[in-house]
């Protein structure tokens, strides 16, 4: 055998054994619910935000919990329809003024700004949402009934950007939306957002997802993505508010078991510098966030 053929045989052989290697660590990835199918969703987040402003400096740490249910009333190859339920909101702030305790379970007696945020939320526990899901998570026709949205519209300060087309907007962006093809570790894709962000404008928000491979968690072998989040706002009435986005950083985590068919849990955590300009007035906030979800049959 010559050294030319010997050569053309040792390309191919390696150019096949690397096609192979690559089909073997490429992977796709889908949600498999069943018909009747019923998991619950548990979501905690945590803001604190750190203010100077005026020579005053201060924090006003937030903790907000909502519990969620799925059913899946159908599903077929061409997408699943869901019912989707707020069983239960808890909400609680701090701030120099005042202490802020609502829980949706608790039958209290609530007064002042306590009362307030009963009255914008306490709707939306119950209430039956509907959407369609294809399998690589994409929301599509999602409906929310208009009295579940009765005490946000009330709400002069979060009326204008809770609005129903905002909401719809925001529960299509809720998780990742996983791409066509197969994936190796490594891919990166991207999912936008935007909405009104009265009186400073729009936010623009980008969640980028980075497969970071299969990793050992829970007791089973989970496929992890990196999280990282970019927020930007512009537009609005510059001499009423603004807000610039001085500084941020994200460190978060999505673990999706490919053989169930679902997500598992995500960890978010959100670091912002904001420099924002209102009435007047020059303000300097730091904000921390963190996000978790823990998803599970139900």
């Amino acid at each position: 055998m010559g050294i030319r053929r010997v050569t053309s045989v040792v390309v191919v052989f390696s150019v096949a054994i690397l096609l192979m290697a690559q089909t073997a660590t490429a992977k796709q990835f889908r949600w498999k619910l069943k018909e009747g199918e019923k998991l619950t969703f548990e979501m905690k987040q945590t803001i604190t935000q750190s203010i100077d402003a005026g020579g005053m400096k201060f924090e006003i740490p937030v903790t907000i919990g909502m519990w969620m249910s799925w059913t899946v009333k159908s599903a077929d190859a061409e997408k699943y329809v869901l019912e989707q339920v707020i069983d239960r909101m808890v909400m609680n702030m701090k701030t120099p003024e005042m202490t802020l305790d609502f829980d949706s379970d608790q039958d209290q007696k609530l007064e002042g700004p306590a009362e307030q945020v009963a009255q914008t939320f306490r709707p939306l526990v119950g209430a039956k949402i509907t959407a369609e899901m294809n399998d690589r998570g994409e929301m599509s026709n999602v409906n929310i009934p208009d009295d579940a949205l009765a005490g946000l519209q009330a709400n002069p300060l979060v009326g204008q950007m809770f609005k129903k087309e905002q909401l719809t907007e925001m529960m299509k962006a809720n998780g990742a939306t996983f791409p066509e093809e197969s994936i190796e570790k490594g891919h990166k894709w991207t999912v936008p957002m935007e909405m009104d962000a009265p009186p400073v404008g729009k936010m623009k928000t980008e969640t980028s997802y980075t497969y970071a491979g299969e990793e050992r968690a829970d007791k089973a072998v989970l496929d992890k993505f990196n999280v990282d989040v970019r927020i930007e706002f512009s537009g609005g009435n510059a001499a009423m508010a603004s807000v610039k986005v001085t500084e941020q950083k994200t460190d978060g985590s999505l673990y999706f078991d490919n053989e169930k068919g679902r997500m598992v849990k995500s960890n978010v955590t959100t670091n912002m510098t904001l420099a924002i300009s209102a009435g007047g007035q020059s303000i300097n906030q730091k904000v921390k966030q963190v996000m978790t979800v823990t998803v599970a049959p139900a």
